[in-house]
C-alpha cells in the first residue's frame, strides 16, 4: 500500500536504514540484489529477513536473528523461529502455535558472493537442499500472522489464547480486539450446530 511505503520513507529520514521498495517481479528482485551487492566485500556477512507488511514481529526478533548470525559457522543458513501467533481479524481470536516449521518469517544468513540467494530467492516451503536450517523454539511467539478476508492463502492454527497478559512481552495491546476464550468457544459450538442443522435439512 502507498501509505505503508510513505511511512517507510519517513522512517528512513530518522533512522540508519536504507529503504528499497520493489515488487515480487523477477526483474525488480534482480535489481534489488544488484543494489545489495553494491558496497559489499568478499566474505562480508549478509542477513535478509522476510516479513509481510500486514504482519507483526517481536521487538527482539531482529536482535535474535543477529545473535544467531554471529554464531553461524555453516552457511548459507536459514534462521527459523518455530513459535508464533495467528490473529483472526474477523473472529477476533488469537492463537498460539508452538511448532511451525518452514514458516514465512525466515532469515537467510550467507557470505557475500556473486550468486546471493537471500530470502527472496526461494519459496519458504522449499528451502534449497544446500542450506542449513536452524530451527529455534521459544517460549513465546516471535511473530503474528494476521488472517483476514484479503489474505485468502492464510488459515489460523494453534491454541486460542484468552489471558489478558498474553501479549505483555510483545508490547502490543489489542485490547477490545480479542475475544475471551469462553465467547470464542460458544461461537464455535453455535457454528457447528448451525452447520449440522443445515446439513440435516438438506438430507430430508
Amino acid at each position: 500500500p502507498k501509505a505503508f511505503q510513505n511511512r517507510l520513507l519517513r522512517i528512513q529520514e530518522n533512522a540508519s536504514c536504507d529503504v528499497r521498495i520493489v515488487s515480487a517481479q523477477r526483474n525488480d528482485v534482480k535489481t534489488f540484489l544488484d543494489q545489495i551487492k553494491y558496497g559489499l566485500k568478499p566474505n562480508d556477512m549478509l542477513v535478509t529477513s522476510r516479513i509481510d507488511n500486514d504482519d507483526i514481529i517481536h521487538p527482539s526478533f531482529i536482535q535474535e536473528v543477529q545473535d544467531q548470525a554471529s554464531k553461524a559457522t555453516d552457511m548459507p543458513q536459514v534462521v527459523n523461529f518455530m513459535t508464533g501467533y495467528f490473529y483472526e481479524t474477523q473472529q477476533k481470536v488469537l492463537r498460539l502455535l508452538m511448532y511451525y516449521p518452514n514458516n514465512p518469517y525466515q532469515s537467510m544468513v550467507e557470505l557475500f558472493h556473486e550468486n546471493l540467494l537471500t530470502v527472496m530467492g526461494y519459496n519458504h516451503n522449499q528451502i534449497p537442499a544446500n542450506v542449513r536450517v536452524n530451527n529455534i523454539t521459544t517460549n513465546e511467539g516471535m511473530f503474528i500472522t494476521m488472517v483476514h478476508e484479503d489474505n485468502l492463502l492464510n488459515r489460523a492454527y494453534g491454541k486460542p489464547i484468552y489471558k489478558k497478559v498474553w501479549m505483555k512481552n510483545i508490547n502490543l495491546n489489542l485490547g477490545k480486539y480479542i475475544l475471551a476464550y469462553g465467547k470464542w468457544f460458544l461461537q464455535r459450538v453455535y457454528s457447528i450446530i448451525q452447520h449440522n442443522l443445515f446439513r440435516n435439512e438438506k438430507s430430508v
